[in-house]
Formats: structure tokens, sequence, C-alpha cells
């Protein structure tokens, strides 16, 4: 029998900050679990670190691709290696407070209908220190109605929490979708849409994920262009109100909750034109006109 947690960690080029990484995951409280690394070709001693760690645990299951496959496929490749009933990813250069698993294997398998958990987010830059307005609690979703949950997580949805704990199955058929999309950047948001608009999101602020803050993905993946930003953005919304559509929403609530997808889809952070163009005058009206 296959432990009953996957941990997939895409990688390439994370020889700085891996083995803080690993060292958080293998010293958990829940320790039923494998870690399967792919590594995408990496160029800086990241393989050579992972040979050392796996040789240590024997939790840790290597892989390394023959050539770069791209980030969304390595995210593909490590997801399709899952046995489990239970997956998550982990970033390279993030790390989990001892609790972490287990505080989520926990949540996920004591609440009706949840098939993704997560924790509180903590923001860092490269040395550990916390960022400004960093910390991004979990969101209190008790005594709400449906509804009046799935528009508090589209409020408050957060990146990382693409790292949180899923049932693997549910996140196939959700990443399936993102990989349509196409772009790595912004694919974290346009996944766990589809879990927020079927209301499978459950989290906890018992255990933190420290997330660090680089500019990596921001000039490597971000569209660097007018251009390109404006056909990102396109796409982007399309997807959104085809992920809309889909969901098990009634038509009445689907009604209400639009003004809300309408602020998650223009909150996509690092997209500066929109910033300015975009987001920051469409959210004010937004607000105005729920509030109204």
């Amino acid at each position: 029998m296959p432990p009953p947690v996957t941990i997939g960690m895409p990688v390439y080029n994370g020889a700085q900050f891996i083995e803080q990484a690993l060292a958080a995951l293998l010293g958990q409280t829940y320790r039923n679990f494998v870690v399967f690394v792919s590594d995408n070709v990496s160029t800086d001693g990241t393989w050579e670190i992972l040979q050392k760690w796996a040789e240590r645990d024997d939790r840790i299951v290597l892989h390394r691709q023959e050539s770069n496959i791209g980030a969304l496929a390595n995210f593909r490749y490590v997801l399709d290696r899952a046995q489990s009933e239970y997956f998550m990813w982990h970033a390279h250069d993030d790390w989990l407070e001892p609790n972490y698993l287990e505080e989520l294997v926990d949540i996920i398998t004591r609440e009706p209908g949840c098939t993704l958990a997560c924790g509180t987010i903590q923001r860092v830059m490269p040395d550990g220190t916390p960022t400004r307005n960093g910390l991004r609690l979990f969101p209190d979703l008790a005594g709400r109605s449906r509804l009046g949950r799935v528009t508090k997580l589209l409020w408050f949805a957060q990146g990382p929490w693409l790292y949180g704990l899923f049932r693997a199955e549910d996140l196939r058929r959700a990443w399936a979708v993102t990989e349509g999309f196409e772009y790595i950047w912004a694919g974290d948001r346009l996944t766990l849409l589809q879990f927020i608009l079927n209301d499978r999101v459950r989290g906890t602020n018992n255990s933190v994920l420290y997330s660090i803050k680089t500019a990596v993905s921001r000039t490597t993946l971000r569209p660097n262009t007018l251009a390109k930003q404006l056909r990102f953005f396109g796409r982007f919304l399309r997807f959104h109100f085809r992920v809309f559509r889909a969901s098990d929403l009634s038509r009445t609530e689907k009604l209400r909750c639009l003004p809300w997808l309408v602020i998650h889809a223009i909150r996509t952070k690092g997209m500066l034109t929109f910033k300015q163009l975009i987001r920051r005058p469409v959210t004010r009206f937004v607000k105005k006109l729920v509030a109204a």
C-alpha cells in the first residue's frame, strides 16, 4: 500500500533553498508520505544535493528529466506519479511548520466535501525575514452559506494555496483546465478557482507555510510586453468564465457571485499595466456596486 499522501516537488535550479525545504518536510509530525522530486535538468548542483538527501531518507524518490520539459509539464509529471489519495505540491524554495501536514490531513479527512485544505501563508524575503503585510490568515468561514463561503474565498484567495493538500483525482481534473490555459503565470489562481467556486476549500490558521518572495516568476514567466499582457488577460478572463459556467453554483448564486468573480480575475498580481488601468478602478467600482 502506498502512503496516503504524496508530496510532489518540481524543481529547476533550486540549490539555494532546496535543503531548507526538504529538512522542513522530513521534520513533519505527520510522517506517512512520500516526496517525489522531478529535477528539470538543473545546472546549479540541485541534482547532487537531491541525491545526498535521498540517501538519508527513503521517503524521497528522485527523477531527473532528460531535457527541460517546462514548468507546466513538470508540475503534471509529479502529480501523475502519485498513487495516493492525497497530493500536495511543494515549491523548492518554501518551507513548512512541523505540524503543517498533520493539520491539513485532519481537515481534509474531517470536513465533508473538502478537496483542498490550506493553512496560513507567511510571505518572506529570501533571507527569511517576513515581508511587510505578508501574513495571510485563512478566512473564517464559520456560519456562512455556500455563497457566502465562495465570495469570501474569492476575495481572500492566495496563490500559495496551490501548495495546500488536495484530493489527487480532483486536482488532476482541475490541472487539465490549467494546462489548456497554457500559461504557468497565474495558473495557480485558475486552478484554485475551480475548488473555490464549487465550495471545496477549507483551512486552518494553526500552521504556516512560509512562501519566499522572489522576482523569478515575474521576470521569466510574466508576459513582458503590452501586447502579450493583453492577449494573456483576454484568455485569462475567458477561462475564468468557462470555469464559472461549469461550477455547481445555481443560476441565482452565479448572478450574485459575478462581481466577486470579476474582482478575483483582475487582482492577478504583477500585471503592472492592469494594476494601473483596470484592477484598481474596477475593484472600487464593483465594491461600490455590491455595497449599494
